[in-house]
């Protein structure tokens, strides 16, 4: 499997988290789009690029470094953007799965976007993927 199939497959397998999340769990395209629909308030978006390629010589392994971006977004007020925060952090920093070797938390940042009327918590991991 690709990269994006595994960290898709990783990000729904926590019921949970998906259960905390009325809006779903969407990739950051067309964000505008969903963030119209009043219908919902509290979303999980996620974001990612490859940082690294180490290519092992003596096999015909690939190790690979992306940067994941995970935004969680509630509208009006933040009183569950820090638990569900906190359920990502527990879920993800330092999980394995399938050729995703580890995650590892970063760093993090909230916000405000006034325009949008809608909270922030950006949440930085640091993965690490083979590729065989």
């Amino acid at each position: 499997m690709s990269f994006t199939t595994e960290i898709y497959a990783v990000m729904i397998a926590d019921s949970s988290l998906n259960g905390m999340v009325d809006g779903g769990l969407h990739h950051v395209n067309m964000i505008d789009e969903w963030l119209a629909d009043d219908t919902y308030n509290e979303w999980v978006v996620y974001d990612f690029h490859k940082q690294a390629q180490e290519d092992c010589i003596t096999s015909k392994n690939v190790y690979m470094t992306y940067a994941l971006s995970i935004m969680v977004i509630q509208r009006n007020t933040n009183t569950k953007i820090d638990v569900i925060t906190g359920r990502l952090l527990q879920y993800l920093n330092n999980h394995g799965s399938g050729n995703i070797i580890d995650i590892g938390f970063k760093n993090d940042l909230a916000g405000l976007d006034q325009i949008k009327n809608v909270y922030t918590n950006t949440l930085e991991f640091e993965c690490v993927y083979i590729e065989t």
